[in-house]
């Protein structure tokens, strides 16, 4: 066993790996290999099922700032799938859609689809 490894914190990037293979695994989607690294490659966890995008962002701090860059970039990698944000905040963690797709949801809702 790598001791090091075994007494240190986890580093940012392997919480983050961590947050998107849970979410990937509680949304029946996949995990983007590398994602942010390749230059085809967009979003954090796909379903392709259900033509969802999800970009994953995390803090063990109180709070985090969303910049619209963020969003925007989202929204453009999504391109026809439906851009969707995880948000981690000190444990406690939120999906985000912007309103187009939370009154389609609604709509999916309420006509029991």
């Amino acid at each position: 066993m790598d001791e090091e490894r075994f007494f240190r914190d986890e580093t940012k990037k392997e919480k983050s790996d961590k947050q998107e293979r849970k979410v990937a695994k509680e949304t029946g989607g996949r995990k983007t290999i590398n994602s942010g690294s390749l230059i085809f490659q967009k979003g954090d966890v796909e379903i392709p099922s259900k033509k969802v995008l999800i970009e994953a962002k995390r803090t063990d701090g109180k709070g985090m700032r969303i910049p619209k860059a963020w969003l925007t970039k989202l929204r453009k990698d999504a391109k026809s799938k439906i851009p969707v944000m995880h948000i981690e905040i000190d444990g406690e963690e939120w999906y985000m859609v912007r309103r187009e797709e939370f009154f389609y949801i609604l709509e999916k809702i309420e006509g029991g689809v």
